[in-house]
């Protein structure tokens, strides 16, 4: 059945009347509706819903047969407060109730031309009241990008009826991108979020609980304006009125936390395909973790569907997990890498993106020449800093030799010559296990992996991953060298038969972030890296009396990370003038993994998120002011 939506007429009264009175639709009948349903009903029914100024209501018809009515949808104006907000209303007549048509039917009025109230606004927001136990209603707003923001518990669902019960709510905000639109005024671009906020801001890692403040966003750039307590007379003035375009807003205010988006440090994208497996070989050797598991994924994305399927799988997946920027790998192969930047972009990540090169001691089936992997290199940065998300500080390319034993010392000089020459970052692994330090040794280098990078230039403006094996000395050779590193605490314990130790690397100063290592880590959520640093570094000898807590690891996530990637001017916390990426947790009854109780702080909650909260606690993600997948 093909439906479509119209407005109604006086001529649809019988069939409105019909639909209606279906002997079992009285319960699910929209409260206010009398029962039975008569003419005259649907006749002072479609005179209001032909002359409401803040309503639109309209009829689902199967196109087959345009005069029968099936249902009605409507989006409401319900707060009288705030006339940017909407809510979406519709019911089906029993024979003809199908999620595919309540699907379809949501997407055609929320593409429909809106109430003559929102005609000039750029956005507004629309909520539905869903009933826990209707799964196809829930399923249909997921379809169409909304959101759950929270679960409420007795919830006045009929006034006329006393009936409390438990409904989730879902949201979403729509953008009249394609409304025409005159000279820009001052304000036209910009929209707010009110909440509670989570960040670290400043040298230490000291979390700052920034509770009910207002942040002012430039949508065109995603940047933060303007961010002060809602009690100040700036947020006060804005927030008297009743039309201010609100992007988020929390709905439990004393349990519901915005933190900045997490930055994954280093992901191998093309390895996502085997997340979750492949956890019984070492490293290095014939029948090793990187011969069985990892060129035999990477080997078959040199099919460009196959590579636009797992890279639409990871980046989805990293945003669903709240990371809002990741530092990838790809392939050899210069046109799945150039696949994985496009994902980025129609997904809207922030992303660090590199093609892997490798010229020896790797398959023969998985190898370039020293030529094919410098010139495709160079094709891959200056396609990349060609794109429009290059210049907007979205999307970067980063020269990536895929360890030393798999670069000639040619590929490593020449690889090192593109990095300066583009003024591009680099990216590669620095003494991550102990089988991997024998190889370099094995091929006559007296020098460590550090001392090596710095050789060929390609320590410079890099993020090294793992370091566990590297020495005090590396580690200053590497801040000196403006060189960070992506610390990957699940897959160190499963490759590296060490821990990186981070209060050595604080102690010299260089810079660390955290990382997943997909797939070498089984674990795509930043969340996981987190815990598994703090499990780590409490069951570390070296780091008795002085182990890294929840609040470190946090810092080493957000603002750490940044640093690491030297993107800190743009991201990892909420101070004015940053991006706004972010992450926010609606956790009161949300069915995840935190529960709260009455007497928790607002730092017991925030650590029960970063404890125990998960992807079913996540009510949105943002890049750039955008809101994402």
């Amino acid at each position: 059945m093909i439906t479509s939506l119209r407005l109604l007429t006086k001529e649809d009264v019988t069939s409105l009347a019909d639909a209606a009175n279906f002997p079992s639709i009285g319960e699910t009948l929209r409260n206010g509706f009398p029962y039975p349903y008569t003419v005259q009903h649907a006749e002072s029914f479609i005179d209001i819903a032909s002359s409401s100024d803040t309503d639109l209501i309209l009829a689902i018809v199967d196109t087959s047969s345009p005069t029968t009515i099936l249902g009605i949808i409507s989006l409401n104006q319900t707060k009288l407060n705030d006339p940017s907000v909407m809510e979406l209303g519709y019911w089906l007549s029993p024979p003809y109730w199908n999620q595919k048509i309540i699907t379809t039917s949501i997407s055609q009025i929320l593409r429909h031309e809106p109430p003559p109230h929102l005609c000039s606004q750029k956005m507004f927001r629309v909520e539905a009241l869903v009933q826990l136990d209707n799964l196809n209603s829930a399923k249909a707003l997921l379809k169409n990008d909304f959101k759950r923001d929270a679960l409420l518990r007795h919830h006045n669902y009929s006034v006329k009826e006393q009936r409390r019960l438990d409904c989730h709510l879902f949201s979403r905000t729509v953008s009249r991108s394609d409304s025409p639109v005159s000279t820009p005024k001052q304000g036209q671009n910009l929209a707010y979020v009110r909440g509670n906020f989570v960040h670290v801001n400043g040298p230490a890692a000291d979390i700052e609980i920034l509770m009910d403040h207002l942040m002012q966003i430039d949508l065109t750039t995603g940047t933060i304006e303007k961010f002060e307590p809602a009690s100040s007379a700036w947020a006060q003035t804005l927030t008297s009125k009743p039309s201010i375009p609100y992007l988020y807003k929390s709905m439990n205010p004393a349990s519901d936390f915005i933190t900045p988006g997490f930055i994954d440090c280093h992901v191998h994208a093309p390895q996502y395909s085997f997340a979750g497996t492949a956890t019984d070989r070492p490293l290095m050797g014939d029948d090793g973790w990187l011969a069985s598991y990892t060129f035999p994924s990477e080997r078959q994305l040199s099919d460009p569907r196959l590579a636009a399927k797992v890279y639409e799988k990871v980046v989805k997946r990293l945003l669903r997990e709240g990371t809002t920027t990741a530092c990838y790998f790809a392939t050899i192969h210069l046109e799945a890498s150039l696949i994985l930047a496009d994902m980025t972009e129609k997904y809207n990540q922030r992303a660090l993106i590199g093609k892997v090169c490798m010229d020896q001691n790797s398959p023969s089936d998985y190898i370039e020449t020293t030529e094919e992997s410098l010139s495709q290199t160079e094709a891959f940065i200056t396609e990349v800093q060609g794109r429009d998300s290059f210049k907007a500080g979205n999307l970067y390319p980063v020269v990536t030799p895929r360890f030393i034993p798999t670069c000639s010392k040619e590929l490593l000089s020449g690889l090192g010559r593109l990095a300066e020459k583009y003024d591009a970052r680099v990216q590669s692994h620095i003494s991550e296990s102990i089988d991997e330090v024998a190889f370099v040794k094995a091929l006559g280098y007296e020098e460590t992996d550090a001392e090596i990078f710095r050789r060929h230039s390609l320590l410079r403006n890099s993020v090294m991953a793992h370091a566990v094996w590297c020495s005090r000395e590396d580690l200053a050779l590497m801040k000196a060298h403006n060189s960070g590193i992506a610390c990957c605490p699940l897959s160190n314990v499963y490759f590296a038969s060490g821990i990186l130790d981070l209060n050595v690397c604080q102690e010299v100063g260089v810079n660390v972030g955290l990382g997943t290592d997909i797939s070498g880590g089984y674990s795509p959520s930043m969340m996981n890296s987190q815990r598994t640093a703090v499990v780590t570094s409490r069951v570390a000898n070296f780091s008795k009396g002085n182990p890294i807590d929840y609040k470190r690891a946090f810092f080493l996530a957000t603002l750490g990370s940044a640093r690491t990637l030297q993107l800190d001017h743009l991201v990892g916390n909420f101070a004015v003038g940053k991006r706004f990426d972010a992450v926010c947790w609606s956790v009161e009854g949300g069915g995840g993994g935190v529960d709260v109780f009455e007497g928790d702080t607002s730092e017991d909650i925030v650590q029960k998120i970063l404890t125990n909260g998960g992807r079913e606690d996540i009510a949105r993600v943002y890049v750039n002011g955008k809101e994402c997948v």
